[in-house]
């Protein structure tokens, strides 16, 4: 019955859109594009399990409403009879309306989505509205969020273009709008690292240790110690760490022990780390600052090209971290993390090496690292070697994803006909289904149509 509906939904998109581009624009970059991702719909309508149909259709979305075809993301989302479908797809076709400067149809799509997850989308477009200098309407977009968490990871957005903008007072009334002394010691440390960057360093330093007694919080004297620390300031970041209370205190001579890195001093860095007392502490979404602080270490030293001491600083790492279950596998993340370094720094066979290895315990990680290759090779426009490396990919659906790319940029160096072809040769119709969205994504590139796009507050 589902199926059977998706292509009552096919049909519709094909007819009525079909009708509104020609009438809209005669340029057949568009119209081409159009027919490229409805054909990419037609794949996906049998696919499971269902998150791997929505995963795609929330791709395809976005590219529709990046076009200004609300229409069509909209009733991708409505083949959906979960919410969590119908909204995942809707949040994705708001972000594609921003990435195509459709302002007004990103902001009626969000009132489709349910109040729960509304949220996403109004980050989005909070961050946009800033970003174009509407910042009353960006703050009046995050007056209407339910979530506290959520309208926080959103100021951390909007934060560093108002101190770019010179509106550092409505950053800080913002920041004191928060509900409690946390939250806003959060923000106000959005506030210090931005005027250290835009180089105000004395305003910095005013504001973290003004603002650190006044709300009880040290969060913005924490900001202050890694951004001295990340300029090689690290007498001064040693110095503000040492007044901060508790695990604030490791979380600074973690970054410290970073910096230290970055800058080539990696023993001195090691010494910190190991100094961050152990066991694990748990927090919902990271290792003990101890181990984070260690594997940090290990990408920074694979960055630079040391990956025989990457790996060694890795081992250091415990392969079970029975005191906080969500961290077990943390080694092979950042394995996985070196292997991407060594693809990044042109070293694919080295890389290739470190994905096999990761496979063996962990295929996601070893996925990663396979994806790092495979575009390293579609950058260089190395195609064929692309396809040859994607074939070591585990998973279908990473597999896939890629092929996108692939097929995206493939397009766009020859045009469509080899491709095509290859497209149309995959055996999986997931495969084809992402090389359809890259193809179309490649025309879209070339066509000439503009068209006018809103940016209303």
């Amino acid at each position: 019955m589902r199926n059977k509906l998706l292509w009552v939904i096919v049909a519709a998109i094909t007819c009525i859109c079909g009708e509104n581009v020609l009438a809209a624009t005669t340029d057949p970059g568009n119209l081409r594009a159009k027919q490229l991702l409805h054909q990419a719909v037609q794949l996906g309508a049998e696919l499971d399990p269902p998150g791997i149909q929505i995963d795609l259709y929330k791709t395809i979305a976005e590219e529709f409403a990046a076009m200004g075809a609300a229409s069509d993301a909209n009733r991708l989302a409505e083949y959906f009879n979960v919410k969590r479908g119908r909204d995942n797809v809707l949040i994705s076709a708001v972000r594609g309306s921003l990435k195509g400067k459709y302002l007004d149809q990103g902001i009626e799509l969000a009132t489709l989505i349910t109040e729960e997850e509304r949220g996403w989308a109004q980050a989005d477009i909070a961050r946009f509205q800033a970003e174009e200098g509407h910042f009353e309407a960006a703050q009046e977009t995050l007056a209407e969020m339910k979530s506290s968490p959520l309208a926080e990871y959103a100021l951390g957005e909007i934060i560093p273009l108002m101190v770019k903008a010179g509106r550092v007072r409505d950053a800080i009334q913002a920041a004191l709008d928060r509900d409690d002394d946390h939250s806003k010691g959060q923000v106000i440390s959005m506030i210090v690292r931005a005027q250290f960057h835009e180089g105000d360093i004395e305003a910095a330093h005013e504001t973290a240790t003004a603002f650190s007694s006044k709300i009880n919080d040290q969060w913005p004297l924490l900001t202050l110690s890694n951004v001295e620390a990340e300029t090689g300031h690290f007498q001064k970041a040693e110095e503000i760490a040492s007044k901060l209370k508790g695990q604030l205190r490791y979380f600074a001579l973690g970054h410290i022990a970073e910096s230290l890195a970055n800058y080539g001093e990696f023993s001195q860095a090691l010494e910190i780390a190991k100094s961050i007392p152990s066991p694990m502490h748990r927090y919902e979404d990271s290792p003990s600052t101890h181990f984070r602080a260690i594997g940090k270490i290990a990408e920074v030293q694979a960055r630079k090209g040391y990956y025989k001491e990457a790996l060694s600083t890795a081992q250091l790492i415990p392969r079970q971290m029975s005191a906080c279950d969500i961290c077990e596998g943390y080694r092979d993340e950042i394995v996985s993390r070196i292997g991407i370094a060594q693809a990044q720094r042109g070293d694919l066979g080295l890389a290739i090496q470190t994905a096999e290895k990761l496979k063996k315990s962990t295929a996601y990680y070893g996925d990663e690292v396979v994806k790092s290759v495979t575009l390293v090779h579609t950058g260089k426009g190395q195609i064929e070697a692309a396809i040859r490396t994607s074939k070591r990919f585990r998973s279908h659906d990473f597999r896939a994803r890629t092929y996108q790319t692939i097929a995206e940029d493939w397009a766009r160096r020859d045009g469509e006909k080899g491709v095509m072809k290859w497209a149309s040769e995959l055996s999986s119709r997931l495969d084809r289904a992402y090389a359809s969205i890259g193809i179309a994504r490649a025309v879209l590139d070339k066509s000439t149509t503009t068209g006018p796009a809103s940016s209303t507050p």
